[in-house]
């Protein structure tokens, strides 16, 4: 029932626009979708598909944040333990 509920609320925030918009004016309708709004492409009146704007996250990072970025995933010591137990030969030894 809860989903019921959830997906009733996010119908009533998404505005439906017919396949013909898009396809008439993919421009305006991606602006809008780029500007934060939630659209709801349908075809002959059935929903078909969502476009929602995507999170805006570089492309790129510089090579000190993605060593800051591995070194703060690595696996934790009783995990390290167990995979050298599990595969003691490794490309380290060679």
């Amino acid at each position: 029932m809860a989903r019921i509920a959830s997906q009733f609320c996010y119908c009533l925030l998404v505005q439906r626009i017919p396949q013909r918009e898009l396809r008439n004016d993919v421009s305006a309708v991606l602006r809008r979708v780029m500007a934060g709004e939630q659209l709801r492409v349908t075809v002959a009146g059935r929903d078909a598909a969502d476009l929602v704007p995507i999170e805006d996250t570089p492309s790129w990072t510089a090579g000190s944040r993605a060593r800051e970025l591995i070194s703060s995933a690595q696996a934790d010591a009783g995990l390290s333990a167990e995979l050298d137990q599990a595969f003691p030969d490794t490309t380290d030894q060679l």
